[in-house]
Formats: structure tokens, C-alpha cells, sequence
């Protein structure tokens, strides 16, 4: 974003409207920062990541290595102007901006039309590409335009058909983005009966994985085969379908202290309640909420993306990046609740996070260590209710849907991995040694190891291990049933 590199054009501008005092200096010394210049860029190309170096502070390395090499001059004998004036280099320079446009979209539609991350053959072809296109883009297009003497003698046409080629590139690209190239089947569904909210009972005992209820919205979702043409939400629009947490600051990613402010349901009721976990935890916050606000609870909610409860350093294969920020973020978080005095708190994580040091799945023996070390630490000031992971399907629910339209059942979360079940039976087996509340939502959503990904005109799954809202929204009830009574009993 502009915003985030408009220091770096400011930079520019200012050694711009300072070279003459600069040029001024020794030819040494301006040689000698030159070539420190080139090593920065070159240390910036070969070391830095996605997340933790750039963008951020460190960008200043590449940068004012930049504006080093542009002090050292094109004139100076001992510059670094005696190894940039080489033919290629020359020949890349003059098309600098050509790879820049055209290398993004070769590499990516190259990728997405082999369909797995290439290989070495494979991405020095779609480099290859990307220079070609650079090289015809740059003959064809921009020199003929850069160099027209009618544009040239004519500023108010060059300005016409600058304003009215970004019009174009506007209008293409919202266009493109919002069309539903959604596979039309004819199939329209009815939406799903609505969970039942069964009768209350009067024993109020810890909720375990055993009280699951049977849904035959989901059993007869096991039939279908069609993506219904009304689906909610689209396969378009599914990744938008997340928690409305997201949208208030209080799902955080990349921060060490908890936010502020983040209390909802009924601010006046009498029991606080609280969720804390990754995104998974979070991917409940509408159901919890309404919940809240019926039952007059207090709700306190902070989650933080790739975070984990339990003390254990985590990957981020995304960002490629260590997540060392979550320890002191999770120690805050606590602090957070003792203030806002919290009684109730639903803990929640995803079991795809990945250890740091195996890059692997954080397995169910460090579950086995951790659990009880964090049960502990909650159970001194709060109540807790441990909610296990929803299945995981094989790929991005929408796109396989898209993908196979009249095959669904092919895109459905199958039996849990080794992995996935280990750690579930973990907790189920340490929480029931400690009578805390234990609610496993895949009895609820799968029937024999099937866990359908449309359930009426509803989707399930927002992406590739996420459930969407308005499946959450519509699974409320059964989640009250779970939770409600024996969160009211702790008044």
C-alpha cells in the first residue's frame, strides 16, 4: 500500500532535490558508500522473508542501499557505476519496470495451471516467460507510447488517455473480481430445517463430546450431490462469510497485547464469559454471541490468528515466519480477563498449527504435557470449557465445489487424521480426569466419518478448515443446548 511505502518515494525526492550537495563529496567516499549500497541491496535479496524482515524496519536496508548506489554517480571511476554499465545489467535496468509488471501474473497463472508449487524446471520456464513478455510489453507498448511525438507535444492528451486507460484497467478489474463463474447446476435447495433447540434439562453436569445431537439436516445432507444454484453463501462470496469479530479489532494477528474493548452479548449481565484461541475459536464468535445476548452473559472475546492456548512455538507456513509474538500475547490475554473479571472461558484451537522446530502438526503428546499446565493456570480465576477442532476437508471447500459441482461429496472432510484424532482423544481423556466441559462439534457434523459441505442451501466450510458464518449462525441452537444450561447453573 501506498501508505506503508510513501517514505520510500520521499526518500527518492529527497536525494532528488539534494544530489548536487551530495555529488560534491569525495570521490572515494562516494565510491566507497556506493558499493556498501550494492552489498545491502544484495544482503536484502538473499536473506530477507515475508514476515518477519519486510515489510517493516528492515526495509530501509534495500532502500537506502538504493540511494547509496545513486550518491556513488554514474561518473565516478572507483563507483559502482564500473560494474553497472555491463551490458545485462544494462539491458534489465531499461526493463526493470517490464519484469516487474509481467513477472507476478506469469509466475502465479503458471502455478495455478500446473497446479501444485513448481519445480526448478518448471519455474525457470515461467521466469522465461515472464521476461518475454516483459520484452514484448516493453518494444510494443511502452517505448511506441513513452516516445510518441504526438503524445509528446500534446499534454493534455497524454493526460486524457493516461485518465482514461486507468478507468479502463478500474471498471475490468471490479468486474472481474465479482464474476460468478459458479458452474450453474438447476438445482435450487430448500434451506435446512432449523437446529433443534431441544428441552433443558435440569442435571447440568459439565457438556462432554457425549451430548451430541443428532441432526437430520445433516443425515440428509448426505444425499446430495449438487451444488444448489441459491447456496449460502456462494462459492464467490464464501471467503467474505467470516465471524463479525473479524471486522472489530478483536481477532488480532501479529500482536503481543491483547486488545481492548472487546466485550458484547449483554455488557450488563451478570456472568462474564469468555473466548480465547486461534480462528477457530473465533469462526464461533456469532453463535456464542447470540447466545449471550439471550441468556444475559457478559461476553468477552480475543482471539489471534496461527496463536495458540497452549505454550508451545508455532510455524506459520503462510508467513514463513516463527510466531514468537503469542507467548507474551497469551500471558496478556490473561491479564485481560482478571480484569474484566471473567468466570467462563471458551478455549479454542486449530489442530493444523505447526511446531517450530518439526515444522510438523503440534502432536498429541505435547497436548498431553501442555493441557494440564494451562487448565491449571485458568482454572485459579475462571471456569473452563474446551472446545476440540471441527473437521478439516482435503482442500478449499469452495473452489473443490466449483471444481466438481456434481460430485460434492468429493470435497467432504473424511475420518480425522492420526494427528487429529490422537490430540482430540488427548483432551477428551485429560479433561474428563478434571471434569471440564469438553464440546466436540464433529459428532454434531458428521455421521460415519461423512461430513457433508452443504447441508440444505447452506455451506459449511468457508475455505479449506474454517465453517462459515451462516452455517454457525444457523448451527446456534445446538450449540446453546450444549453450553447454555451449565454456564447458567455457575451463577
Amino acid at each position: 500500500g501506498l501508505h506503508t511505502r510513501a517514505w520510500e518515494l520521499g526518500l527518492g525526492a529527497l536525494l532528488a532535490v539534494t544530489l548536487t550537495t551530495t555529488r560534491r563529496a569525495p570521490e572515494n567516499l562516494r565510491a566507497g558508500l556506493g558499493w556498501i549500497g550494492l552489498v545491502a541491496i544484495g544482503i536484502a535479496i538473499a536473506t530477507f522473508d515475508r514476515v518477519e524482515h519486510f515489510p517493516g524496519t528492515w526495509a530501509a536496508l534495500p532502500v537506502i542501499g538504493a540511494a547509496l548506489v545513486l550518491i556513488s554517480g554514474d561518473d565516478n571511476p572507483r563507483g559502482v557505476a564500473r560494474l553497472l554499465r555491463l551490458s545485462p545489467l544494462q539491458w534489465a535496468g531499461s526493463r526493470s519496470y517490464s519484469l516487474y509488471l509481467w513477472h507476478w501474473p506469469a509466475l502465479v497463472i503458471g502455478a495455478a495451471a500446473i497446479g501444485r508449487e513448481p519445480g526448478p524446471l518448471a519455474t525457470v520456464a515461467l521466469v522465461a516467460t515472464s521476461i518475454a513478455l516483459a520484452e514484448i510489453g516493453f518494444r510494443l507498448i511502452e517505448n511506441p507510447i513513452r516516445r510518441s511525438p504526438r503524445l509528446a507535444r500534446r499534454s493534455g492528451l497524454s493526460l486524457t488517455v493516461g485518465a482514461g486507460l486507468l478507468a479502463v484497467g478500474a471498471v475490468v478489474g471490479l468486474a472481474v473480481s465479482n464474476v460468478d463463474t459458479t458452474t450453474r447446476t438447476g438445482v435450487i435447495a430448500a434451506a435446512p430445517e432449523p437446529a433443534p433447540a431441544l428441552p433443558e434439562v435440569t442435571d447440568v453436569p459439565p457438556p462432554t463430546s457425549a451430548d451430541a445431537i443428532a441432526l437430520d439436516a445433516i443425515a440428509d445432507a448426505l444425499g446430495a450431490r449438487v451444488v444448489p444454484d441459491n447456496l449460502r453463501p456462494s462459492l464467490l462470496e464464501a471467503n467474505r462469510d467470516t465471524s463479525p469479530l473479524y471486522g472489530t479489532g478483536c481477532h488480532q494477528y501479529l500482536e503481543e497485547r491483547a486488545a481492548q474493548g472487546c466485550v458484547f452479548g449483554d455488557p450488563d449481565g451478570d456472568i462474564t464469559v469468555a473466548i480465547w484461541g486461534d480462528s477457530h475459536a473465533a469462526q464461533w464468535f456469532s453463535a456464542i454471541d447470540l447466545i449471550a445476548e439471550q441468556r444475559g452473559w457478559r461476553l468477552v472475546s480475543i482471539t489471534q490468528g496461527g496463536c495458540p492456548v497452549i505454550d508451545v512455538l508455532t510455524w506459520n507456513r503462510s508467513g514463513d515466519a516463527v510466531f514468537d509474538h503469542c507467548a507474551p500475547w497469551r500471558d496478556n490475554v490473561l491479564d485481560r480477563f482478571a480484569e474484566e473479571e471473567v468466570d467462563v472461558v471458551l478455549l479454542g484451537q486449530h489442530y493444523g498449527l505447526l511446531d517450530a522446530d518439526s515444522r510438523g502438526a503440534v502432536n498429541a503428546s505435547v497436548w498431553a504435557e501442555q493441557l494440564p499446565a494451562l487448565l491449571d493456570r485458568v482454572s485459579e480465576t475462571m471456569t473452563p470449557i474446551v472446545l476440540i477442532d471441527s473437521p478439516d476437508p482435503p482442500e478449499d471447500v469452495p473452489t473443490c465445489l466449483s471444481e466438481h459441482p456434481e460430485e460434492i461429496e468429493v470435497c467432504e472432510p473424511g475420518a480425522p487424521g492420526n494427528t487429529e484424532a490422537a490430540v482430540a482423544a488427548t483432551i477428551r481423556e485429560i479433561t474428563a480426569e478434571r471434569g471440564v466441559g469438553t464440546i466436540d462439534p464433529r459428532p454434531w457434523l458428521c455421521v460415519d466419518d461423512r461430513c457433508p459441505v452443504v447441508v440444505g442451501d447452506i455451506l459449511v466450510y468457508r475455505d479449506s478448515h474454517h465453517l462459515s458464518d451462516t452455517f454457525v449462525r444457523w448451527f446456534t441452537p445446538v450449540l446453546d443446548r450444549a453450553i447454555g444450561p451449565y454456564i447458567d447453573s455457575l451463577r
